[in-house]
């Protein structure tokens, strides 16, 4: 649904023709299989950019590759420089492979960082992992090694499961594990497992002797709690015969729609005390040493609206004599701090309380400062994205295939646009106190109480779903247009016009109210049901249909205009407190116990026509009475037909 981030980060100089991905790593391929990974949800990549730190002299082109060919993004960066597609997007099913391609028309190039936006499809969730994509070789007889699900895929991965380990903030299920093997001169099984604080998770992945290539678990579903810590092992068998890995990647998922990015080095990145500031980025792995970045190389563009929190960082030792600090950097201005207290030793060190918020285009970096002496050994560093709530002052857009979300107790105080095929859903009490527009192919859900006291536009094929048990209200004018379709499910309320044109249907379920007029027109189809109440004018024209259907009324408390070949029906108790005029080919039925104060006599028709209806017809309410005498006649002639049915029986026998 929304957007998460991918960064991968990378030691070693980009040659042309090297293939790489989003995630990791500690060497490239110019095997592009080697580093294809599968995409184990349905999901939408944008936003690839890339920043060139030094070296590339002359074009160096970034490709998005979907199954071994071109993707739509690409970036083509002049020298020392960066840049981002910002218009492409590519599209993946589930099982599709995706990658990255290089290739330069100058020197080689050494990059700060490769970096791309993912949006699954269903669900809210991001990619982890680590990478060695020219082979990492493992050869540890009989035993058990941690891997870490970022930066650089280690040889012969970590004997010390702690510095492997990310603690979880955001994610509350544990979804796919792959594993690509390149090269296999095991003579028994090696196994790949998912790991949840210390534990093994259900996803197992078993190499066979000489087995390569790659290999995924999905729907693993395995549960994850906040503050809990994620990472995956190897394990192997007797022998020391070698077995290559290229990488390790972790599918996540939240109910919450949070995500969640950060820096790592199992290995470790050692820092001595120093007055001296120093800077990385926020995700991939952490630099080879902790002087490589200035703080505007560090800088990564998130991509998306968000709430950051828990700024954390896990040392495997920490000897400083004085307090230091982990800082969170917005634009170049330090935003969030945690300290790393003195003398604290290993563990993890959190600021569990400040937040910030950003928009899309907004940069973030780390920053390691203070000590006074003594060194800290760093394993990871990183930040949990949480959704904007949904409360603001200006206007909310969401263009092209965007996804807007708020969750709870959901409000905008002005104008929310969805344009494209952009979807905006939002659950618990939902209210919009101005207009809400939904055009294109654009989808909003209003889910809980949804009261939304401003005007409500859909145009074109839109779609708008208000749904809830409380009241789904419109003070305000709502019209729709084109194609459109709006549910409203549960107690559903129009204080206001409602207009409905074109080919356009609307749905209001449970109790519905219409407190004022409702104009249907076109081919517009507008469906009350449960105990629908119309307050004001109903008026239908064109080809449009309505029906209010329920056991309890439905009451017309103003005029009722039909015109055209409109057809309305009221199925259940049905009243009609003022006039209806049916004019053309329109028709109304009352199906059950049908009432209504009587109407005053009209004027002699000008021209006294049989049939039709309106002003040169038989006036709506006679034809109404007609029905209900026919259908009392149809009752009565059935019931002297079934008292006479046993004699006839008795007679039938006789005569045979």
């Amino acid at each position: 649904m929304g957007k998460a981030l991918l960064v991968a980060a990378s030691g070693t100089a980009l040659a042309s023709g090297d293939e790489n991905n989003l995630f990791g790593y500690g060497s490239d391929t110019t095997a592009e299989a080697n580093a294809q990974a599968n995409c184990t949800e349905d999901a939408t990549f944008s936003n690839l950019r890339a920043s060139v730190l030094s070296g590339g002299s002359g074009t160096n082109t970034f490709k998005f590759r979907d199954a071994g060919a071109d993707g739509n993004q690409v970036i083509a960066i002049v020298g020392a420089s960066s840049l981002e597609d910002a218009v492409n997007t590519d599209v993946l099913s589930a099982g599709d492979l995706f990658n990255i391609a290089y290739t330069d028309t100058g020197s080689n190039s050494n990059i700060c960082w490769i970096v791309g936006n993912v949006a699954f499809s269903s669900g809210h969730g991001s990619f982890h992992g680590c990478a060695a994509y020219s082979g990492a070789v493992h050869d540890v007889a009989s035993d058990t090694r941690f891997i870490m699900l970022g930066g650089v895929l280690q040889v012969d991965a970590i004997a010390v499961e702690d510095n492997t380990k990310w603690k979880v903030r955001g994610y509350d299920s544990f979804e796919a594990l792959q594993v690509r093997v390149t090269a296999n001169a095991r003579s028994n099984n090696s196994i790949f497992r998912n790991g949840i604080d210390a534990d093994f998770g259900s996803g197992s992945i078993t190499f066979a002797t000489t087995e390569t290539g790659l290999k995924t678990v999905t729907g693993l579903g395995d549960a994850i709690t906040d503050g809990q810590t994620v990472n995956a092992s190897i394990t192997l068998d007797t022998g020391i015969e070698d077995l290559a890995v290229a990488f390790v990647l972790a599918t996540f998922k939240s109910s919450s729609n949070k995500s969640e990015t950060f820096a790592s080095q199992s290995a470790g990145l050692v820092r001595e005390a120093s007055s001296t500031a120093h800077y990385t980025q926020i995700g991939g792995r952490l630099p080879g040493t902790i002087t490589t970045f200035t703080e505007a190389n560090a800088r990564i563009k998130v991509g998306f609206a968000a709430v950051v929190s828990n700024l954390r960082c896990y040392l495997s030792a920490n000897t400083y004599t004085a307090n230091a600090t982990l800082k969170l950097y917005q634009n170049g201005v330090a935003v969030i701090t945690t300290t790393i207290t003195a003398f604290g030793g290993a563990g993890w060190y959190e600021n569990a309380t400040d937040t910030i918020t950003i928009d899309d285009d907004d940069e973030l970096s780390f920053e390691f400062d203070e000590g006074t002496s003594g060194s800290i050994t760093i394993h990871s560093a990183g930040i949990t994205f949480s959704p904007v709530a949904g409360t603001g002052d200006g206007a909310l857009a969401s263009d092209g295939v965007g996804a807007m979300t708020a969750a709870g107790s959901s409000l905008a105080s002005a104008a929310f646009l969805l344009t494209g095929s952009g979807t905006m859903t939002m659950t618990g009490a939902a209210l919009v106190q101005a207009a809400m527009i939904s055009q294109g192919e654009a989808i909003a859900n209003l889910e809980g109480s949804a009261v939304a006291p401003g005007a409500l536009q859909s145009t074109g094929e839109a779609a708008m779903v208000m749904e809830g048990a409380s009241a789904a209200e419109a003070a305000g004018a709502f019209t729709m247009e084109g194609t459109s379709t709006v549910e409203w499910v549960g107690q559903s309320e129009a204080t206001a016009a409602i207009a409905i044109s074109g080919n356009n249907e609307m749905t209001m379920s449970g109790a519905a109210l219409v407190q004022a007029e409702m104009l249907s027109q076109g081919e517009a189809t507008a469906n009350l049901e449960g105990a629908a109440l119309a307050e004001g004018a109903f008026q239908m024209t064109g080809e449009g249909i309505m029906i209010m259907e329920g056991a309890s009324a439905a009451q017309a408390a103003g005029a009722f205009a039909m015109e055209g070949s409109s057809t309305v029906e009221w199925i259940g108790q049905s009243e009609a407190t003022a006039a209806m005029l049916s004019e053309g080919v329109g028709d109304a039925s009352f199906v059950g116990e049908a009432g209504g104060a009587p109407e005053p006599e009209p004027a002699p028709s000008p021209v006294p026509e049989v049939g039709g209806g309106g002003a040169y017809g038989r006036p709506s309410y006679l034809k109404a009475r007609r029905r209900k005498r026919l259908k009392q006649e149809d009752e009565e002639l059935i019931a002297i037909i079934q008292q006479a049915a046993p004699y006839l029986m008795r007679a039938r026998r006789t005569l045979h």
